[in-house]
């Protein structure tokens, strides 16, 4: 397999030389679709996750930044994260080879990413695991994405729980406008023998539409030396070679043309490296002293499944009935854990662990968790200045038991209720809505919205918003009690949790030129009864007692969104975001800015297209951070400097679609720290790789 993978860049170089002659011999016209409107898109492209309803981005109440297919391609990027970095306030800590954690706004309690809800052309990814959503193996190829919208600031009125601090709904393709088959293939090689691949292929005519698409790629082992929190100056050889595979097919057949259904399916998996256990002895255990490697974790992989069937009807102009039923699976699966050979501390702890769990010895699906739900939605026009938005939805959730964390079988429920109404008087917009949500694990709840837009002009518009969200505890924070070898802490459950609750008061400001287009966002987020880990005080022979708890104050966090979008000269377009948030540790209380949450970041980027010739490239500044883990009786705490990543795609369209590129993502780094989570390890520092390598395209 990794001769396969070496060979990948040279079978890539090969075919752009091939391909050179043609480049004097026939000018390859530009694509019809793609550059010629792209600004024009970008710029002006209606949304509709603000509101569950079609809008100009003009009219939104809250902040909304869309990116595009056409970003996606011209960024080269092989994973949808790499494209959400250059997001305003979007924080990405890509935790290679674990997972990827995703949040808005900064606020990212104990390195989860569970403050966002994400979805799949409507299906929500989120499970209540506390794992939040594994950008690693999300279940849609990144080719076959049309659009995202990121919604900034609490969408529970419309989304449920789980949306505390914005939505990041993904949008499929319905291949071209004007019908027929279209597609592209792409494939890539990269430095410590990394490979990439995506195909993409859709249909669309009249009565019928069809997507189709598949993806999967590898990265080599760099054998990274990765240093302690606690002991900068100690390092271990931590494995991070890694697979991941992507599927989706989603066919859609009009029923005239006010009637659709549609079916989708789409399957991600991640994951497939080892890791190595780090622990230290216990004080006055009969082993050497200083940490030592512990177990080895083999053939961890994380695969989630999305099914949905659906049905659309609009009944004259003004009112339209969507009904969907979807089901999602999770699953994270560890091979079998073995001890490390010649160690007679690891053997110790891998025997305890079989005591404790019989499963370890020959691997099993770790967590597992099936969602069955479904939803109904209105959209009703009764006048052109009064719009409504009425919706219902229920979920069963079915958790699997999980010895080695203490997770029992449960079977749990969700449903709920939203309506949201927008009423246009004059050159003002007034939004309102709410819902009214009953959880197994967090009781009833509701989540009020209010907003006005002041559309000053045709081009420019103010808006102010009260907007509100509740997060239910998960299965691991109430019902998790954990006490074996292979766990380095008491975690005692607490079912008396109470839901978190996030209040946002935002002003911004939006203004279009006609190449150009300006937004600024003013934010205050109000943090209260935040679920973390606190120690009790109490020990356990050497281990510390643990429990989630309500946090007893409230949390704030404010800051300052700017982002400005324009073509510069023709060919060259230009975009900068600049964000600030000031979220600080609620858990340890040393006003520090909290775990992974930049005080500042900023992007800027361009795009360049000439004749055959492209260019993309983009420079983003993180600001400092911190990492704080729970160790033993004291906290390791280590700040993490600013940080500069660059990444680029540049090459040559040749004709028909064929094209040869350099890309690069963290391409002046060779490894950037960035998180410390881990199932067998909450120690070492996880690090984002420099991917740097060649890929060619066919686009039809």
């Amino acid at each position: 397999m990794a001769a396969h993978r070496k060979s990948i860049p040279y079978l890539i170089v090969g075919g752009g030389v091939c391909c050179l002659p043609l480049l004097a011999q026939q000018p390859a016209p530009a694509k019809e679709k793609d550059d010629e409107m792209a600004l024009i898109t970008l710029l002006n492209t209606p949304i509709s996750s603000a509101s569950k309803r079609v809008q100009d981005p003009i009219e939104s109440p809250q902040a909304v930044e869309v990116i595009t297919s056409e970003q996606i391609r011209m960024s080269g990027a092989f994973k949808l994260t790499d494209v959400l970095k250059l997001a305003t306030s979007v924080q990405v800590w890509d935790n290679d080879p674990n997972k990827i954690n995703v949040t808005i706004r900064g606020i990212n309690p104990a390195n989860s990413a569970r403050s966002i809800q994400v979805l799949v052309d409507g299906v929500a990814l989120y499970n209540i695991i506390n794992l939040g959503v594994d950008w690693n193996g999300i279940p849609v190829p990144i080719d076959a994405i049309d659009r995202v919208e990121i919604v900034r600031g609490p969408s529970s009125s419309l989304y449920g729980a789980n949306a505390q601090m914005g939505v990041i709904a993904i949008s499929t393709k319905r291949g071209i406008a004007n019908g027929g088959v279209s597609g592209s293939l792409r494939a890539a090689g990269a430095d410590h023998h990394s490979g990439r691949g995506q195909a993409y292929l859709a249909y669309n005519s009249d009565a019928f539409q069809l997507t189709a698409a598949m993806g999967g790629g590898s990265n080599g082992d760099t054998d990274q030396k990765l240093p302690m929190i606690a002991n900068p100056s100690l390092t271990f050889s931590q494995p991070n070679a890694t697979h991941t595979s992507q599927l989706y097919l989603r066919p859609e057949l009009s029923l005239g043309k006010d009637a659709r259904i549609w079916a989708a399916y789409g399957r991600g998996e991640a994951g497939h490296f080892s890791e190595i256990g780090i622990a230290a002895p216990p004080p006055g255990a009969p082993f050497p002293p200083g940490y030592q490697p512990v177990l080895n974790f083999t053939d961890e992989w994380i695969r989630r499944e999305i099914a949905q069937v659906g049905w659309s009807q609009a009944f004259g102009t003004a009112f339209r009935l969507e009904a969907r039923a979807d089901q999602k699976k999770f699953i994270w699966h560890v091979g079998p854990v073995a001890s490390i050979p010649g160690s007679a501390f690891s053997t110790v702890v891998w025997n305890a662990g079989l005591g404790s769990d019989p499963g370890l010895v020959k691997g099993y699906d770790f967590f597992s968790e099936t969602i069955r739900g479904g939803a109904i939605q209105a959209n009703w026009d009764p006048m052109a200045s009064l719009h409504f938005v009425v919706g219902v939805d229920s979920h069963s959730i079915k958790t699997d038991p999980n010895p080695t964390v203490g997770v029992q079988a449960q079977d749990l429920s969700a449903s709920g209720g939203f309506i949201s109404a927008d009423w246009e008087m004059g050159a003002f917009i007034f939004s309102a809505g709410a819902r009214a949500a009953n959880e197994s694990l967090g009781g009833s709840s509701t989540s009020p919205r209010a907003s006005v837009v002041w559309k000053v002009d045709s081009s420019s518009a103010l808006r102010a918003g009260w907007f509100t969200s509740q997060r239910s505890p998960q299965v691991q924070e109430k019902f998790a009690g954990v006490n074996n070898a292979v766990v380095a802490q008491v975690l005692i459950p607490n079912p008396g949790l109470d839901p978190e609750d996030v209040s946002t008061l935002e002003l911004g400001y939006r203004h279009k030129w006609s190449r150009a287009i300006l937004d600024v966002t003013v934010f205050k987020a109000t943090v209260k009864k935040l679920i973390s880990q606190y120690r009790t005080g109490n020990f356990v022979g050497p281990k510390p007692e643990v429990q989630f708890r309500n946090g007893p104050d409230s949390y704030e966090d404010t800051g300052v969104e700017l982002s400005l979008t324009g073509e510069i000269s023709p060919g060259l377009t230009m975009g900068v975001n600049l964000s600030t948030a000031s979220f600080k540790d609620p858990l340890y209380d040393t006003g520090n800015q909290a775990d992974y949450s930049p005080k500042q970041l900023a992007n800027l980027w361009g795009k360049y297209q000439w004749g055959q010739f492209f260019f993309y490239g983009a420079v983003q500044h993180i600001g400092g951070y911190t990492l704080a883990t729970p160790f033993g009786n004291a906290i390791a705490r280590q700040d993490i400097d600013a940080q500069t990543l660059l990444h680029f795609n540049s090459g040559m369209e040749f004709f028909n679609g064929i094209s040869v590129s350099v890309y690069g993502q963290n391409a002046n780094k060779k490894d950037a720290p960035v998180s410390n989570g881990g199932l067998a390890n909450q120690l070492i520092i996880r690090n984002v790789r420099r991917e740097i390598g060649l890929q060619a395209s066919y686009r039809f």
